[in-house]
Formats: C-alpha cells, structure tokens, sequence
C-alpha cells in the first residue's frame, strides 16, 4: 500500500544497546521490548544516523522482531550460539 502510515509502537523499552563497530562509530545496536497493537515484542536492530532532515537522529534499520513468548527459544539458539562460537 504505497503512501500508508505505519502505527507508532504503544510503548517502547530499551533493554541494552552497544556500539555497533569501528566502522560506523555512529551506529548502534539496541534491543527493546514494545508493545504494538496489544501485543509484546522483542526487536533486535541496528539504529543508524540519519542525516536526512534538518537534524541528526538515530533510526531504526535492519532487524529482528519477534513475539515475547518467543523469548525461551530465542535464549536456547543464542546459549547454542555461544557454546559453537567458544568450539564447545
């Protein structure tokens, strides 16, 4: 649908951000649980600095959404993801 709004998230919280790296010392990494149309979500994603518009802000870019109540699995694939990364 060219031309539609999106919704704004209900709530927004911000559970933990980390620079994104050397090369786009701007950029961030950030993790937020929101609240959308009455239900819950986990977002992963980089948040990059626009400097479109008159001013600088960070927004939101590529990531990962995914319901709350798929928090468990997504801590079993990241427990695995460490134990392979460490040559577990």
């Amino acid at each position: 649908m060219a031309g539609a709004k999106l919704d704004a998230p209900e709530t927004v919280q911000v559970i933990h951000e980390w620079p994104a790296g050397p090369r786009d010392a701007s950029d961030v990494f950030r993790v937020t649980v929101q609240t959308y149309r009455g239900g819950r979500y986990i977002h992963l994603r980089r948040w990059y600095l626009s400097e479109d518009g008159p001013e600088e802000e960070l927004r939101p870019g590529k990531g990962l959404a995914l319901r709350l109540d798929l928090l468990p699995e997504l801590c079993v694939a990241v427990d695995k993801l460490v134990a392979a990364a460490q040559g577990a």
